[in-house]
């Protein structure tokens, strides 16, 4: 039975969910990613791929893509790295503490 790679696109996460599903043909596993879509208001789109080739896109995935990004080796920057980087743009001084706390050492400034 072939693999396919199922990405949900859920508001809750920063990132499609992938899913590994193994069904008996396409058709089957497009009416399981219309059932998922269906299954919840938080699902706004599904994305179906096979050997990173990208079959079809529901939804929100009907005119982008994640699966075709992905098989290319371009990814979205991490969520994480992101929010310090607010983080420490928006807390300037606490940030500095936290980075002498963890033992990083500031850049000397000229006086």
């Amino acid at each position: 039975m072939p693999l396919y790679h199922f990405f949900i696109d859920d508001d809750r996460y920063e990132a499609p969910v992938e899913l590994e599903v193994r069904v008996g043909s396409e058709p089957r596993a497009r009416q399981l990613a219309e059932r998922s879509l269906a299954q919840s208001p938080h699902h706004l789109g599904v994305e179906v791929c096979e050997d990173g080739a990208r079959l079809f896109g529901l939804g929100s995935f009907a005119t982008r893509t994640w699966c075709g990004a992905r098989a290319r080796g371009r990814q979205r920057p991490a969520p994480l790295r992101q929010r310090q980087t607010w983080l420490q743009a928006a807390l300037g001084p606490l940030a500095r503490l936290a980075r002498q706390a963890v033992g990083v050492q500031e850049p000397a400034t000229p006086a």
